[in-house]
């Protein structure tokens, strides 16, 4: 954002924000109520609604983007930064994991430790076919982790191209457009596990660019100055709620956004192709 708006801090994002974190987590303690049950994975299609939430997280991240910057800034600014904590986190945890066990008498190989720190960095079973079930150290305290992997390869990208294309309507559509094609390759002809999470990058790196374009538009900006209390403030949302549940019931989102699988039909047929393939691998 340029100009006074940059030093504006809004009320809305960290509402919106404390919704979302609450709804993300009843929903993970429901999949998680759910665990090994395919149908807990992906219905009711609250749960999946709901899910989406996870992608706001993007949105907001292109929405405080300020142009100008050079990209190796905004690398120090925000890349290093989730570095530092997945590895200090990626260390810690299995460490104190570890010692818990230890003292509940159930403590495991030394070398779990290790075996957890790799699994945290997501560079164990590297190049192995998607669809197959991993299996996790003792001492791997989260296998979340995914996420913020996610947002540090969609920065790299967002970074790199979006003061190419933010002053210009049509480049952004462009970008936009080849980001969701790599995505449709990757879903296509690339089946098997990468490293850091890299293949969710480039549709996590789409939704930062939606982000940065509705601040140019200041949309924030246009919300807070409306009351509260007036149609003008709800009836929006309201259109945007009904849209959005309309479309997901239409083509269910699902919950399976690590592994880039959108539902039962998703954006693109692929989705359901590249599905199949990792369940018969």
């Amino acid at each position: 954002m340029d100009g006074p708006a940059a030093n504006v801090r809004f009320a809305s994002p960290d509402v919106l924000k404390g919704i979302i974190i609450v709804l993300v987590v009843l929903v993970h303690i429901v999949l998680l109520a759910n665990t090994g049950s395919e149908e807990g994975r992906t219905k009711p299609l609250v749960m999946q609604i709901l899910y989406l939430g996870l992608m706001a997280f993007f949105l907001m991240s292109g929405y405080f983007y300020r142009p100008g910057r050079s990209i190796t800034e905004n690398i120090k600014k925000r890349v290093l930064q989730l570095l530092v904590a997945l590895i200090v986190c990626s260390v810690a945890l299995p460490v104190i994991a570890y010692c818990w066990l230890a003292l509940m008498g159930q403590a495991s190989d030394i070398s779990d430790i290790f075996d957890a720190f790799i699994e945290s960095m997501y560079l164990n079973d590297l190049f192995a076919k998607a669809g197959l079930d991993p299996t996790h150290a003792a001492c791997c305290t989260a296998i979340g982790y995914y996420y913020p992997w996610t947002m540090m390869g969609a920065f790299l990208i967002f970074y790199t191209i979006a003061n190419y294309v933010m002053e210009d309507y049509r480049k952004i559509a462009v970008a936009i457009a080849a980001l969701l094609g790599v995505t449709a390759l990757i879903m296509i002809f690339w089946d098997v596990k990468m490293p850091f999470e890299v293949h969710l990058a480039p549709i996590a790196a789409c939704f930062m660019l939606i982000g940065a374009t509705l601040a140019k538009v200041n949309l924030l900006d246009k919300i807070e100055s409306l009351e509260w209390r007036s149609g003008r403030y709800w009836l929006p949302l309201a259109v945007c709620l009904v849209v959005g549940v309309g479309l997901s019931f239409l083509s269910p989102p699902g919950v399976k956004f690590d592994y880039l699988e959108f539902g039962d039909h998703g954006v693109c047929p692929c989705s359901r192709m590249w599905s199949k393939r990792s369940a018969c691998s």
